[in-house]
């Protein structure tokens, strides 16, 4: 679930950055158009203001990490108690070996 919106948000940006630099491209060309037919440039148009340009919010990453860090922990408790009983499970049967 974490790293499907994670996914999401990384396609986002791209997106994002192919359209801003798509409209910038397209800004460059009509401002050159413009020069050439002689006319003047235009100065309201502002790029803070169009969607392409609004920043995309990142997902949490805080829960994710959380998660990971509480199975950390179960895993190395599973795995001190059944080295434990392991150890006691081949110590019977050698003893069992030993004495037959």
């Amino acid at each position: 679930m974490e790293s499907n919106k994670l996914h999401v948000y990384e396609r986002a940006v791209q997106r994002q950055q192919t359209a801003q630099a798509t409209l910038l491209a397209k800004r460059r060309a009509d401002a050159t158009a413009r020069r050439s037919h002689g006319e003047e440039q235009s100065v309201s148009d502002d790029l803070a203001s169009h969607p392409a340009f609004k920043p995309i919010v990142k997902p949490p990453r805080l829960d994710s990490l959380l998660v990971t860090n509480q199975m950390a922990a179960y895993l190395q408790q599973v795995n001190q108690f059944s080295g434990q009983s392991f150890i006691s499970l081949f110590l019977m049967q050698s003893l069992n070996a030993s004495h037959q």
